[in-house]
């Protein structure tokens, strides 16, 4: 009689080596899924910002935003002022791609509010380059379906289509997605790394340590010193809004926020690939809603692997627009002193960052 033989090891191990398998790919699509609801949550709908009359438009149109014309200046109408529109710039988003990262104000209650920064975020594959454009806020520009008027209160006129529309118009880039974050949200982001590291003037420092003067912080006694200095939430964003410090108003302040995105960056670029998704699950909290995005789930994981495989030889740029030379200070009637860019210029100068 025949002994009846059990498994062979071979048979065992194909078995639990199956099971390990389906596990693990169990696993995955649990975690794709939940990753995949959770980006969800971070999806613009604009109608959550409601819609506004046409006379809040109007109002809008009209708000001079605490800017006053320059007395010994000429004031000049709207419609002296001309503005020559360039042509699209062709980009090839094989290697190259556009997206906004809109800083804003909104407080509680408020339908939508200007859009307080604006940095073109451009991510070039073949050089390993992040360009960060500054939009200078106070560039008086040709918003479609409206009256000329600043750029930021485009944003604040239809959102970010509006503003899309208006960054096409005027320099001929149209734009891939953008990311959206309001202050609280930006405080916060900076805490989750641990802080940033900034070199602060004198002047910066002094000024950041009268808080509460300026911001509204609760006293904390910074104690900032000249030199560098590791900012916390509060501090990098209190040092991201200064702009009155130089007397340079919106220059140095977008120069700041550049140089705050910059060590962030910097920041993210030591984590570890755990760290990361950690901050990422942080950050898309469906109750603690922090960012905004028209980037799809599959988007956000795209530039997320691509930022990750780009980070040893990443390299950084900083720039704005307008740029030197490009622009004159104006006081227009119903809007105050703004920028007068010659589009042209600032078209061929952005088309440099889509080669």
């Amino acid at each position: 009689m025949k002994r009846k033989r059990g498994p062979s090891w071979k048979k065992v191990t194909l078995i639990a080596l199956n099971c390990v398998l389906g596990i693990m790919l169990l696993a995955l699509v649990i975690g794709t899924v939940f990753v995949e609801v959770r980006l969800g949550g971070l999806q613009y709908d604009p109608n959550d910002r409601g819609t506004l009359s046409d006379a809040e438009k109007e109002a809008i149109q009209n708000d001079m935003q605490g800017s006053t014309l320059d007395p010994d200046a000429n004031v000049e109408g709207r419609d002296e002022i001309d503005l020559e529109l360039p042509s699209l710039i062709d980009i090839d988003h094989n290697h190259v791609f556009n997206f906004l990262l809109v800083g804003q104000d909104r407080l509680p209650g408020e339908k939508r509010a200007r859009s307080d920064s604006m940095i073109l975020v451009t991510v070039n594959t073949e050089s390993k380059t992040i360009t960060m454009t500054s939009i200078m806020r106070d560039m008086y520009v040709k918003i479609p379906g409206y009256r000329d008027n600043r750029i930021n209160v485009a944003y604040n006129l239809d959102g970010i289509e509006l503003l899309y529309k208006t960054i096409e118009t005027n320099f001929g880039l149209r734009l891939d997605q953008f990311v959206e974050v309001d202050f609280n949200g930006f405080e916060k982001v900076i805490d989750l790394v641990g802080g940033v590291d900034i070199e602060l003037t004198e002047q910066e420092a002094r000024h950041l340590n009268n808080n509460e003067d300026y911001y509204g912080f609760p006293q904390e006694s910074w104690n900032l010193k000249p030199g560098m200095n590791h900012l916390n939430g509060k501090q990098a964003l209190a040092h991201s809004r200064n702009r009155s410090v130089d007397g340079t108003g919106d220059f140095s302040r977008t120069n700041r926020q550049r140089t705050v995105m910059t060590s962030l960056i910097e920041k993210i670029k030591t984590l570890s690939w755990g760290q990361l998704y950690n901050l990422l699950m942080i950050v898309t909290d469906p109750d603690d809603r922090m960012i905004t995005t028209d980037m799809s789930s599959n988007d956000i994981l795209a530039y997320a692997y691509t930022f990750y495989s780009m980070l040893d030889e990443m390299q950084i740029v900083n720039q704005r627009i307008p740029i030197d030379g490009s622009y004159r200070f104006a006081s227009v009637e119903n809007v105050g002193e703004v920028l007068i860019p010659d589009l042209k210029k600032n078209r061929d100068f952005l088309l440099l960052t889509q080669q």
